[in-house]
């Protein structure tokens, strides 16, 4: 059972035979290691097949955060003109969290403005929090096996496998706080050891969790909840040994936290915005404060909403199908008792930090379900990784409860396969009929009509807003500068306004200026206003691009 294996600086179970040499251990973990290394092979490879390519197209948060990556590699500016911003301003009421535009930056210097470009810091860290995952289990539990048993979890998991390909920039707030906590435990262990004041990975951990602020705007009001928690925790546990540590990892951390809380003090007062060491805290008007239950005016019934959303994310229901394919769920749906017998077990162990820091991240995670309003898959994307350790708990836990060597196997060969077959045919969907559904959903027709247009070249190129919706002209013109790689020089002066005129089409356009080259970008909808005798039509799916017949 795993509470055999849960005392913190125990290694006997590493090496069943205490100090004597046994072959059979030696091959053991010699196996233990080349699983571990396939289950990594395995978790890269299904995350960069087709990557770039699938999810085809664009989504348009995603090109917000390309363009304004591409501005600040460029010019250290964002399409408001704000120099280094902590936070970017996001469809003129809300706002565009500032990490994963930062980690494009160097991706764009070195690779220019591109899907790929632009996709590689969410893979990367990704893959980061999935390694950062299975050392977590690893030093916290001291059970290879049981960290294997995560591993495998991880590595075949829907959310964290379709998440990782495609930018959407709150989905860095899970990836940084795994490694944000692996580092706090290993920080924690060491003070504990040490019995020292510090430990660089204390401070390490401090510098993830500020991270996590500028990752998404829930972790502004759900990071200092975890902190705090796990402080008292720590002050009543051993004050004596942690509060010189606590105080020097706060420091630490409003180092770097700072800028971030003195853009939330900005807003929260109206104040306007100002600049400071050459980068610029903003002040946004927006009313998104209204989607926290304690500011909003019928808190109780919202509460029962939030409760039910986040019931819906629990049992695995069906979202958004860019975060989960109908009937698979974000775990796998058969895995919800796995979980629970997780959660259960954990429970049970003692005296052991790892569980802790994992509970506490739980019940932060529950937290910000029942205060943010509308959660889905996306904004209650903090409960997955603890989800998935539990999960792999549970399977291990089904395994060990047998007690007959035949019954292990048979369970474990049962785990097995039914992993492997719910993977295979994840994996079959969303390479196949899925992919091509999110392709449709992220606008691929749009970006691969615009690129036409590029190849056929104009001098003007009207653009219809009837994308995300009949009059989406802020989305439209977002998606426009990414798939037409739009200069920045050209954005920010007049002749963007005079190449691209983004309208939406109410009557059949006038013959152009002579010798002026113009294109018409047109959704089918459109299509009665672009008579096939007056123009000759390209399509690309729903959209057209016409120009006036010589």
């Amino acid at each position: 059972m795993m509470g055999n294996y849960i005392a913190i600086g125990d290694n006997t179970a590493s090496n069943p035979s205490g100090n004597k040499f046994n072959k059979d251990w030696v091959w053991r973990i010699a196996g233990d290691y080349a699983l571990v290394l396939a289950l990594l092979m395995l978790a890269v490879a299904v995350r960069v097949y087709q990557f770039g390519f699938i999810p085809g197209g664009f989504n348009q948060d995603e090109a917000m955060s390309a363009y304004d990556g591409y501005l600040i590699a460029r010019y250290g500016m964002d399409r408001s003109g704000a120099r280094l911003p902590v936070h970017f301003y996001a469809w003129g009421y809300g706002q565009q969290s500032a990490f994963m535009i930062y980690a494009m930056v160097p991706f764009i210097w070195a690779m220019g403005l591109s899907v790929v470009s632009t996709r590689l810091p969410i893979l990367i860290f990704s893959l980061l929090g999935l390694f950062a995952m299975y050392w977590f289990t690893e030093d916290a539990f001291k059970d290879k096996r049981l960290s294997i048993a995560v591993l495998a979890v991880g590595a075949i998991n829907p959310w964290h496998i379709m998440q990782s390909r495609w930018a959407l920039d709150c989905n860095m707030f899970p990836h940084l706080m795994m490694i944000g906590c692996w580092f706090l435990y290993k920080g924690l262990v060491a003070v504990k050891a040490k019995r020292s004041m510090f430990s660089p990975w204390l401070a390490a951990s401090m510098i993830f969790f500020a991270f996590c602020l500028y990752s998404y705007g829930i972790a502004l009001y759900t990071m200092p909840v975890f902190l705090f928690i796990m402080t008292v925790y720590l002050l009543v546990l051993d004050w004596k040994l942690y509060w010189k540590p606590l105080v020097l990892s706060f420091i630490v951390f409003l180092v770097f936290a700072w800028p971030m809380m003195a853009m939330v003090i900005v807003n929260y007062f109206e104040l306007p915005s100002f600049s400071v060491l050459g980068i610029t805290i903003p002040s946004f008007h927006t009313h998104r404060m209204n989607e926290l239950l304690f500011f909003h005016p019928a808190p109780r019934q919202q509460l029962v909403h939030n409760a039910r959303a986040l019931s819906r994310i629990l049992l695995q229901q069906d979202d958004f199908p860019w975060n989960v394919i109908s009937g698979h769920g974000t775990l796998f749906v058969w895995s919800i008792p796995f979980t629970s017998l997780g959660l259960f077990s954990a429970f049970k162990i003692r005296n052991n930090m790892g569980k802790i820091i994992l509970l506490f991240w739980l019940a932060m995670a529950v937290f910000a379900g029942l205060v943010v309003g509308g959660v889905n898959v996306n904004r209650g994307n903090i409960i997955f990784y603890p989800l998935i350790v539990l999960t792999g708990i549970g399977m291990y836990e089904a395994v060990m409860i047998a007690r007959k060597l035949r019954t292990k196997l048979v369970v474990l060969v049962l785990l097995v396969v039914i992993s492997a077959s719910s993977f295979t045919v994840f994996a079959r969907s969303y390479f196949g009929g899925h992919g091509a559904w999110l392709e449709h959903l992220f606008y691929g027709d749009f970006f691969r009509s615009v690129e036409y247009a590029q190849a056929v070249g104009y001098d003007r190129l009207y653009v219809t807003t009837h994308t995300h919706r009949p009059d989406a002209h802020q989305i439209t013109e977002v998606m426009l500068l990414f798939g037409a790689q739009v200069n920045p020089t050209t954005f920010f002066d007049d002749s963007f306004r005079e190449t691209y005129r983004i309208i939406q089409f109410y009557d059949m356009p006038d013959p152009p200026e002579l010798g002026v080259r113009v294109l018409y970008l047109f959704h089918v909808h459109e299509a009665h206003l672009f008579p096939s005798e007056i123009f000759d039509i390209t399509w690309v799916d729903r959209f057209g691009v016409a120009r006036f017949r010589s």
